[in-house]
């Protein structure tokens, strides 16, 4: 959806993607990789999605919950996206833990709720740039 949007997209544009904290990009080497294509992530999400049918998504350096590949790759075609289209601002946010059944698997929810998003969401309502963990999520 956001490739195709691009190209009708105003200069100054923004794209903003939902990823996880649980699924950042320095747990998948293969994604970080400078000059990663879309077309290469395609294909690197085919081969997860044949592991997961052959069960030996482990065994090839994937994390075993399809959830958390699957929130790399947005992560990932963040990255790509920014850097293919610098006239637009690209950002992805993870929001922190949620309610939902999985974030009840991964404990309770933290006393104070996370700021990324908040912060995020400030720095481009500002045309600030804003970096949360090295520019690895």
């Amino acid at each position: 959806m956001c490739q195709e949007s691009i190209p009708v997209m105003r200069k100054q544009g923004r794209i903003v993607n939902l990823s996880s904290q649980s699924a950042q990009l320095k747990h998948y080497t293969r994604l970080l990789k400078p000059d990663l294509t879309i077309k290469e992530l395609s294909l690197l999400m085919s081969e997860y999605n044949q592991a997961a049918q052959n069960q030996n998504v482990v065994s090839l350096g994937w994390r075993s919950m399809a959830y958390f590949p699957s929130k790399a790759a947005v992560s990932a075609m963040t990255h790509i996206l920014a850097r293919d289209n610098p006239h637009l601002l690209s950002n992805c946010c993870c929001p922190g833990w949620v309610s939902t059944d999985l974030g009840v698997q991964a404990g309770k929810a933290p006393k104070t709720p996370g700021e990324s998003c908040s912060i995020l969401f400030a720095a481009l309502l500002c045309h600030m740039k804003y970096t949360l963990d090295d520019g690895l999520m």
